[in-house]
């Protein structure tokens, strides 16, 4: 409190101001939304356990006894141990259809519980980084309501935050490789075959779009202090390319695997993105070569407003990142792109999710097996809705609006 007395106010639009404390609102309920369903599952899942007194939690591996009759064998085996998303449906998974025996079950499952560096670091993830960056973020909407940000360089608690996320990332990858790597060697039929996939915007693009957002208050920042931007102004340069780069590369590979195996679906069984996995669709489970490439096609359809919404976002912020380095930041252009980010992300969200129903429909009519079963999901579920990313948008446009406006100013670096 007595060193922010030192400083000034920050000059910032009224209405910049005012959509501020909405963002403020939204973003801790959020939070709190988020950590009321975890402890409503948990007592809902205890809840359970206390009434299903005669099978135990069937994730909990070591609750199932060594010796089993046949009939309790069956009666496990048929066991959900959990659902599987990939963008608007999931796969049912029990014992039974992902592991040939109840012993290679309890062997992954212990493999993949603790006993491992990688387990334990993401354990501590998962505990304590929800917690720093959720200090970073109250540290850093204070400072915005209180109108301290640009004073007090609330910048670098933005990017603390971007970078705390984007190390969690990478514990989080690491751990998944682990559990994939354990899942192929005791599962069966799909999941024997299964390899790593990394949801790159769920990973890098919310981090990215957490730094980006802190570099350019950044900028600002030192405007402000009547500091040198060039070396930012580099930053923001740099940042820009290797956004695009590494984005505009995801998707084109996406994009080439796809079509590569709409071509060759005779030949070659197409691979389904789960959460963290790629799961073969074998073509054997399709009633018929015809309808097995009806589905890719359909999905392909299906994902291409995805894509290009994806696409148009990348340039807008971009461009954005790119003025921002000639320091004009908060511009009636910048906002209409983020206005364009955020309505062609709606629209592609809401796309998504409605053309994910006739998909549903198609492989619960021609497809047998695990793929039989699969149950209708919004995106969200699965992390690959384009409205979580668009939400993202409007924050990081709140902050960009925060800045005095340079419409018709530009300062020389």
């Amino acid at each position: 409190m007595k060193r922010e007395k030192a400083y000034g106010t920050d000059v910032i639009p009224e209405k910049a101001h005012r959509m501020m404390h909405n963002v403020s609102f939204t973003f801790f309920a959020i939070v709190i939304g988020v950590a009321v369903f975890w402890v409503s599952q948990l007592l809902f899942i205890s809840f359970v356990n206390d009434i299903d007194e005669d099978v135990p939690n069937i994730a909990a591996a070591d609750t199932i006894p060594d010796t089993l009759t046949a009939e309790e064998t069956e009666m496990y085996l048929k066991k959900d141990i959990g659902h599987n998303y990939c963008g608007t449906f999931f796969i049912w998974q029990t014992i039974g259809n992902s592991f040939e025996t109840i012993d290679d079950y309890k062997q992954c499952n212990e493999r993949t519980s603790s006993g491992n560096i990688v387990l334990e670091a993401d354990n501590l993830n998962i505990t304590f980084t929800p917690i720093i960056i959720f200090i970073f973020m109250f540290i850093v909407f204070r400072k915005a309501d209180r109108k301290r940000f640009f004073e007090t360089y609330g910048w670098r608690y933005l990017m603390a935050a971007g970078i705390a996320y984007l190390i969690s990332s990478f514990i989080k990858i690491s751990r998944f490789v682990y559990w994939v790597n354990q899942y192929r060697t005791y599962g069966k039929d799909i999941f024997a075959s299964e390899t790593y996939y990394c949801q790159i915007y769920q990973y890098f693009g919310i981090p990215a779009l957490i730094i980006l957002t802190a570099l350019i208050m950044k900028q600002h920042t030192l405007i402000t202090h009547k500091e040198s931007t060039e070396g930012n102004s580099k930053a923001l340069r740099v940042f820009a390319g290797l956004m695009c780069a590494v984005g505009f590369g995801f998707m084109l590979m996406r994009l080439g695997t796809r079509i590569y195996e709409i071509v060759c679906y005779k030949t070659h069984d197409a691979r389904l993105p789960f959460y963290y996995t790629m799961l073969a669709l074998p073509r054997e489970l399709a009633d018929s070569p015809a309808n097995y490439r009806e589905l890719l096609i359909y999905r392909l359809f299906k994902d291409m407003p995805v894509f290009t919404a994806s696409a148009a976002a990348l340039v807008m912020l971009m461009k954005i990142m790119l003025s921002a380095a000639q320091n004009r930041i908060n511009t009636a252009e910048n906002m209409k792109r983020f206005n364009v980010c955020m309505i062609a992300l709606a629209v592609s969200s809401l796309l998504y999710n409605l053309l994910g129903i006739p998909e549903v429909s198609m492989i619960k009519s021609h497809f047998s097996g695990i793929y039989e079963i699969v149950t209708y999901t919004i995106g969200i579920r699965s992390l690959t809705d384009p409205l979580l990313y668009m939400v993202f948008l409007w924050f990081v446009k709140s902050f960009v609006s925060m800045a005095e406006s340079t419409d018709n100013v530009i300062v020389q670096n």
